[in-house]
């Protein structure tokens, strides 16, 4: 397996912070301003991923089991990027349309149903 690279990693953090990838009708609404006051600069100014990991207050080993599994959850908040969505754009967002549009039925049945599951059995 492959050795995460801190050089790829800031490279990838500051094309995330300048929005530079996003698509081009979103990067209006992106926000620059960083919680912990970070700045392009100062992730430029990292010598190693633990320099970095600190700078966002991400504990090194988390950063690192991340990287190596796909299978990890996310805590709430928090998103996982998917290389399918410069790759593989159109499948991506055929998947999420799909998702957001089972999870909005999924709330307006269970508003429908008064907040609570249905109940089929007779």
């Amino acid at each position: 397996r492959c050795q995460t690279n801190s050089k790829n990693v800031k490279y990838v953090v500051c094309e995330m912070m300048n929005n530079r990838r996003a698509p081009t009708k979103l990067t209006p609404f992106l926000t620059h301003n960083f919680q912990g006051g970070q700045t392009i600069d100062k992730v430029c100014k990292t010598r190693s991923l633990a320099d970095l990991c600190h700078l966002w207050g991400v504990k090194e080993e988390d950063a690192m089991q991340v990287a190596s599994s796909d299978k990890v959850e996310q805590p709430a908040g928090e998103h996982r990027y998917d290389d399918r969505y410069f790759l593989e754009y159109n499948g991506f967002q055929k998947e999420r349309i799909q998702h957001l549009t089972t999870t909005e039925e999924e709330k307006k049945e269970n508003n429908d149903n008064g907040g609570e599951e249905s109940n089929h059995s007779s």
